[in-house]
């Protein structure tokens, strides 16, 4: 249970470090650019576990007419969150960033759930609460120090 933990905070490191390199890649040479050179890298990356674990052998392709319309759907969710990420990211905290990924995965967790094996959890609808009042709560904050320290 605990190398499951730790490779469940590694993996969400890891997220935040993309994004955060990402980010810095998009004001470098663009976002479109950086959004390219995001897919490319991660498509050539991840056919290395495929070769090292022999399952190359196991990859197909499937022609065009043999694949959901939908299916193409989280590709292009997945281009607009890396724009989209690339654009906000430089302009706002990382605590702000990393709570707001946490936020977005246990919303889309909770309705999942709801929707795929019809469970709902109390639980985790207060913590989501409760991690969203905390962030507002802290933005204000952050908005008055400012704001403060702009009229001095």
């Amino acid at each position: 249970m605990i190398i499951i933990g730790f490779l469940a905070l590694l993996a969400g490191g890891f997220t935040i470090l993309s994004m955060i390199l990402n980010a810095q890649l998009g004001k470098r040479i663009g976002v479109l650019q950086s959004t390219l050179m995001n897919y490319l890298v991660a498509s050539s990356v991840m056919f290395i576990p495929l070769f090292l674990t022999g399952q190359i052998k196991n990859f197909t392709l499937l022609p065009f007419s043999e694949i959901p319309w939908w299916a193409f759907l989280g590709g292009c969710v997945g281009v607009m969150v890396v724009i989209l990420s690339n654009i906000i990211i430089p302009r706002i905290a990382v605590i702000y960033t990393t709570l707001l990924t946490f936020l977005g995965q246990m919303i889309i967790g909770i309705t999942m759930d709801v929707f795929i094996t019809h469970t709902f959890s109390i639980g985790k609808i207060i913590g989501v609460s409760l991690i969203g009042t905390g962030l507002l709560y802290n933005i204000n904050i952050d908005k008055k120090i400012c704001s403060n320290n702009y009229n001095k």
